[in-house]
């Protein structure tokens, strides 16, 4: 567990004990040991190497999309989950959340909207509308999210969907769909990416650099790349600081690095 994951669990704790008038749990929490071992826990994870997933490359995203291009059911919604969460930068836990009623056509873009009832920094419900626009330069069209993601949607509901089932639903086999949402979403789109990554060509060492937090990073990452700025990319991926924002942020870095002793300009 987190520090952060702990302090947050006793303030909830804490704050049932209010509520219930519970002195004993009250004067326990507020035991000196209890701060100490917080304090302890920070110190502990800070000297913990920091691992952040990487983002995917356009041609990575190009052969995922070849790779899992066959018209089976598994396939289909493999490659409309990449697209949605690469285009909408999604957390894993977002991802599952979502519904067919979640996805329409948009209005002023040739594309569609997906509405985010909820997410890790929205835990009130407020709700967010991120629009997914098609690519239509025609070196980019092999990439479009927006075909992806129509293409799974059409076969979906003729399969028997309705408005209220999983936008990505669990998938037996190849083709036997459950119409239930994917449990431990973490794990399993991890599991997907991981093993998608793996069929085309990466060795396992290199597939596990990516994670369900890739397609967050790869958002970020290629929109930064295009010149976005980082307000506008805060915007989409819903971060609450800009800070949040540059630890993303690899390819400025990358840009210059060799310059001042190679006499690039």
């Amino acid at each position: 567990m987190k520090p952060s994951t702990a302090a947050q669990a006793i303030h909830a704790i804490r704050w049932r004990a209010m509520r219930s008038n519970d002195l004993s749990t009250i004067t326990a929490l507020a035991h000196p040991q209890i701060t100490l071992r917080l304090h302890g826990m920070a110190r502990r994870e800070a000297d913990l190497p920091v691992r952040q997933a990487d983002p995917l490359t356009l041609d990575l995203l190009r052969s995922l999309y070849e790779h899992a291009g066959d018209p089976s059911a598994r396939d289909l919604r493999d490659r409309a989950l990449i697209a949605t969460a690469t285009a909408a930068a999604l957390r894993a836990s977002s991802v599952a959340m979502l519904t067919l009623r979640d996805l329409r056509p948009a209005a002023t873009i040739d594309g569609l909207v997906l509405h985010l009832r909820k997410s890790k920094t929205d835990q009130t419900g407020v709700g967010a509308d991120i629009p997914i626009k098609r690519a239509t330069d025609a070196g980019a069209r092999a990439l479009d999210p927006v075909s992806k993601i129509n293409a799974w949607t059409r076969f979906y509901r003729a399969s028997g969907a309705t408005p209220d089932s999983p936008l990505f639903p669990r998938v037996r086999g190849s083709n036997a769909i459950t119409f239930e949402a994917l449990r431990n979403p973490d794990e399993v789109i991890t599991a997907m990416l991981r093993k998608r990554l793996i069929g085309i060509g990466l060795d396992e060492h290199e597939a596990n650099r990516f994670s369900s937090h890739s397609f967050r990073a790869t958002f970020v990452t290629l929109s930064a790349a295009a010149g976005v700025t980082e307000g506008d990319i805060a915007e989409v991926t819903r971060h609450r600081s800009l800070a949040s924002v540059g630890i993303y942020r690899r390819v400025s870095a990358e840009k210059v690095a060799q310059a001042a002793y190679l006499g690039e300009r």
